[in-house]
């Protein structure tokens, strides 16, 4: 029987997720690759992709303060999109975190969070 092994950053957001749903958030991953088409048999481009969206979208259920997380494992790099969006969301006055695993999400997450 082949095991399937799943990626750190998958891994990763799964962990998040799990987490934030079980901690009074509300959170979701937002896949914004490409979708792959049966009929012409090829990646498509996805056509409802916003440029700069991170990888977990959400909020917290008690005031309803968004929180957007992105994450970055191995070489990947943030793009300027994701840069504009994850700053302007910040000024905005969002819980905004660039990770690279869980520990590094934990520790922003407490200093973001705690008064």
């Amino acid at each position: 029987m082949e095991i399937c092994k799943m990626s750190k950053t998958s891994a990763t957001t799964n962990s998040i997720l799990m987490f934030l749903n079980n901690s009074g958030y509300k959170a979701w991953a937002v896949y914004n690759g490409a979708v792959y088409s049966i009929k012409r048999n090829n990646f498509l481009k996805n056509p409802n992709k916003l440029k700069g969206v991170p990888d977990i979208n959400g909020y917290r259920k008690s005031d309803g303060k968004a929180i957007y997380i992105e994450i970055k494992t191995g070489k990947d790099r943030l793009s300027e999109s994701q840069d504009y969006f994850l700053t302007e969301a910040n000024k905005a006055g969002c819980i905004t975190m660039i990770v690279k695993n869980y520990d590094d999400f934990e520790k922003q997450f407490i200093n973001q969070t705690t008064p």
